[in-house]
């Protein structure tokens, strides 16, 4: 599976940048394949990929623009470090493709987390923990509606403090 994914990624990237493709590999031939319309982003639109174990993030280290995991945060160290040597492998800094984490309030709990929409105190403390294992954005699931003022406090005074890179970002959902 890995390998057909690493493909299809190849395909995707050659179409996105160049607007067509032939390619003949183990799982997908294509022939003078077109893209159209082609895309008004150059040299292609950034390119999110998932992955959590080593060949996904290989794949991510080579066409990646934006890498997304979850886990906890030893899991989100170790695949930031394993990310960041295949960069090393490949010759590419490992700073050129932002960090992204997707987190399940309602599991937290179970990694030792408090939920990050009991409060502020709580919000800027998962936030932080990850940050310090080089993520740089953030996506949380929705609070339960009776958390909505935490949201709110959070959106209006502790993001645009956060003093967010430029390209990085937290993202919650909205009520």
């Amino acid at each position: 599976l890995v390998s057909r994914f690493h493909e299809a990624v190849r395909i995707v990237d050659t179409l996105l940048r160049h607007g067509s493709a032939t390619f003949t590999g183990r799982h997908y031939r294509l022939k003078d394949a077109h893209l159209r319309p082609r895309s008004l982003q150059t040299p292609r639109p950034p390119l999110t990929l998932g992955a959590h174990q080593t060949r996904m993030l290989r794949i991510c280290a080579e066409f990646a623009d934006r890498w997304n995991s979850f886990g906890t945060v030893a899991e989100m160290r170790e695949r930031n470090q394993i990310l960041d040597a295949h960069c090393a492998a490949l010759g590419r800094d490992p700073r050129t493709i932002s960090r992204s984490f997707y987190g399940w309030a309602s599991k937290m709990a179970e990694q030792g987390l408090p939920d990050p929409w009991a409060s502020v105190n709580a919000f800027e403390d998962v936030i932080g923990r990850y940050a310090e294992v080089g993520v740089h954005e953030f996506i949380i699931d929705q609070p339960a509606p009776e958390q909505f003022p935490i949201l709110e406090k959070v959106a209006a005074d502790v993001i645009p403090k956060l003093g967010a890179p430029s390209g990085s970002s937290v993202k919650g959902a909205t009520p």
